[in-house]
């Protein structure tokens, strides 16, 4: 609301509220068309292939490998997916564990009865 204000308030006189800054101004080219924001090439005539128009051959052939990467990295993906270990080793590992746990659950016990 107030910048609303702001910009209003120098429009009595019919110039802008920016007129009164001082700021500088761009040069306005002679006898070009609206000031372009970049240079840019030329289109190339229909049919000819460039940095500016790319072959469509070029982007199906870089579409195709994509794929098969993308193939093949699904079967790396589902192969890294699987367990690393078979059932049976992960329950000797957590019965292990648990054993390891009481025992040391147990010494504690003992080491505070003693102590």
């Amino acid at each position: 609301m107030l910048l609303c204000g702001m910009a209003l308030a120098g429009c009595e006189d019919g110039r802008s509220p920016f007129e009164v800054l001082d700021l500088p101004r761009t040069p306005v080219p002679q006898g070009t068309a609206w000031p372009a924001l970049a240079d840019f090439p030329d289109a190339p005539p229909p049919g000819a292939f460039g940095p500016g128009a790319p072959d469509p051959a070029q982007g199906r052939a870089a579409a195709e490998r994509l794929r098969a990467d993308a193939a093949a990295a699904a079967v790396t993906a589902e192969t890294l997916g699987a367990p690393v270990m078979s059932p049976a080793e992960l329950s000797r590992l957590q019965a292990a564990g648990r054993a390891n746990a009481a025992e040391a659950e147990a010494r504690a016990a003992e080491a505070a009865a003693e102590g």
